[in-house]
């Protein structure tokens, strides 16, 4: 094969840039972690009884074809959570739906309950600042699926799409954490389709999320970035997400959100 001067050039480039980010972080300290049983004492969990008790070891299953339907769902399961959250995601956008999610998220820890964040590395659209005012947080945990840029590891992602609260309610389906997923966007609409699952079936979506989350693939985000910001920082970026959350609560999107009737029922349950 003949190269030109750039040619040999751009191939040398190319092969340093693979080499230098060829292998996954060696010696990382990362400790175990597992999904919370359900001891059945929350109010989402005590609802799910009360239409379960009739059909013993069977789950169920509310499907959610509807783009603002699933936002929703999503939105009023982070408030009833009151154990644990568990999201596993490919894509994670930085846009209009996942920053009222990622507040809402963090106003979940602020009053206990523990969040395990897994998004794919070059999945994920948030920057530093958002990632760290996300990992700050004592009752949040960020990792990251394979960080590395390596050719033969390049196309080794993390495909999986799952949303889990206190270990009984988990949403599984097509749809990944942006704006064009959840009909907020209006040059973009994704046909996916999501399935809300309570039951035992739900046990088993914790037990896939927990073999990715402590595979050797899942970093802790802490490992990835050593420029954490300061106190002063992280408020900053809170603040700034509160605002541009405060900021969007008159958009289209969201007085189309109010008018919604799966909105209206989610509120009178």
């Amino acid at each position: 094969m003949f190269y030109t001067g750039a040619g040999r050039l751009m191939v040398f480039i190319i092969a340093v840039s693979l080499a230098a980010c060829a292998t996954l972080p060696k010696d990382i300290p990362k400790v175990p972690s597992y999904a919370v049983e359900n001891r059945g004492d929350t109010r989402i969990a005590k609802a799910v009884e009360r239409e379960a008790v009739n059909h013993p070891g069977v789950s169920g299953f509310y499907m959610l074809p509807s783009d603002m339907d699933a936002f929703i769902a999503r939105a009023v399961l982070i408030e009833g959570a009151e154990h644990t959250l568990d999201l596993q995601y490919y894509i994670v956008s930085d846009d209009l739906t996942v920053s009222f999610l990622m507040e809402r998220l963090i106003s979940a820890a602020d009053r206990g309950v523990r969040i395990r964040l897994l998004f794919d590395y070059l999945g994920t659209g948030l920057n530093d600042s958002q990632l760290w005012m996300l990992n700050s947080h004592p009752n949040i945990e960020l990792r990251l699926f394979n960080p590395t840029g390596s050719l033969r590891q390049l196309n080794h992602r993390m495909h999986n799409k799952a949303f889990i609260v206190d270990n009984v309610v988990g949403i599984v389906g097509g749809r990944n954490m942006a704006d064009e997923y959840f009909g907020a966007r209006e040059d973009v609409n994704f046909a996916d389709m999501d399935i809300m699952a309570a039951g035992p079936i739900v046990k088993d979506i914790s037990k896939s999320f927990d073999i990715y989350w402590n595979c050797e693939w899942a970093i802790p985000y802490e490992c990835l970035s050593s420029d954490k910001p300061d106190d002063e920082n992280l408020k900053k970026s809170l603040d700034s997400l509160k605002e541009t959350n405060k900021n969007a609560k008159d958009s289209k999107y969201a007085v189309r959100l109010k008018e919604s009737d799966f909105f209206r029922q989610a509120c009178e349950g």
